[in-house]
């Protein structure tokens, strides 16, 4: 029972718990960091949106094939669909 207590005590596995965490730490970070980008994104995206609606969208309607195509209306210039 020493010895395995020991081998978990190791200079070396002390080292790869430190870069654990430390990776750890950073992941989380990124991952804030990406999901702050997305929400900005959203954001720009629906100011385009709006931007174009402001000058008029230039909707096309469509029907998908088949014997219950559904119809539906998109602006070519911007990514708006009702």
């Amino acid at each position: 029972m020493e010895y395995a207590e020991q081998e978990c005590h190791s200079p070396k596995m002390i080292e790869i718990e430190e870069m654990t965490k430390v990776m750890l730490k950073q992941r989380s970070e990124l991952e804030i960091t990406l999901k702050d980008i997305n929400n900005k994104l959203s954001n720009l995206k629906l100011k385009h949106i709006e931007a174009c609606g402001d000058i008029g969208h230039d909707l096309h309607t469509e029907r998908e094939q088949g014997p219950y195509g559904e119809r539906f209306t998109y602006c070519s210039r911007c990514a708006y669909s009702s």
